[in-house]
């Protein structure tokens, strides 16, 4: 097995094993978290893509646009926000025990939820880095605190997308110029499709 000599410096690497008694999702899941991904089941096979940022796949304007109402949640509901990151990860230097790494947090995120620090436990089994553990918990809270979702209904034209690619919204009637937005789900309503889209 080659190991290349700057393996510590690659953004999203899996170190560690797997039980093979625990479920495939279990499993699955510990991959995901290695590489802040997100998985999803498309045309009978898994997708998987890393917690990179992706250039937008499609645009999306009023051309696009079914007849169905567009509907915008400008918060996410207060039982799922979080405003810190902790959690645990197996280090060679802990001899391969589960060890706390610094808490991950944004002080204007604090101050927006009027001081209350609400933590989200993270813990890596297959992060063998605290500063990886930083870097991926500091990709999580920051996405999560972009709380607008969309959902709206395209023709045809938007069809060239999927879930976990990138959009961009183009619509004047909210003021969205080039407005980046993430596919979160896809579902066909007839001959039309409707879109969940996360900001």
């Amino acid at each position: 097995i080659y190991v290349h000599p700057n393996y510590r410096s690659a953004r999203y690497t899996a170190n560690g094993s797997l039980n093979s008694a625990a479920s495939p999702l279990v499993n699955l899941n510990h991959i995901l978290q290695a590489m802040d991904g997100d998985a999803v089941w498309i045309a009978g096979a898994w997708q998987v893509m890393a917690g990179y940022y992706r250039t937008p796949s499609l645009t999306l304007d009023e051309s696009a646009l079914s007849d169905a109402a567009i509907t915008l949640q400008p918060y996410a509901p207060r039982a799922s926000l979080f405003n810190a990151v902790s959690g645990t990860f197996i280090g060679p230097e802990y001899a391969y025990e589960a060890t706390s790494y610094p808490i991950v947090e944004v002080a204007q995120y604090l101050a927006d939820d009027n001081g209350e620090q609400l933590v989200s436990d993270v813990n890596f089994v297959l992060v063998n880095d605290s500063v990886r553990c930083q870097m991926i918990g500091w990709q999580r809270l920051t996405r999560a605190r972009q709380q607008l979702t969309v959902q709206l209904g395209t023709n045809l034209k938007g069809y060239n997308t999927a879930p976990l690619q990138n959009v961009t919204l183009n619509l004047a009637e909210f003021g969205y110029t080039r407005k980046v937005f993430r596919v979160r789900r896809r579902q066909f309503v007839g001959n039309p499709l409707h879109y969940t889209l996360q900001e």
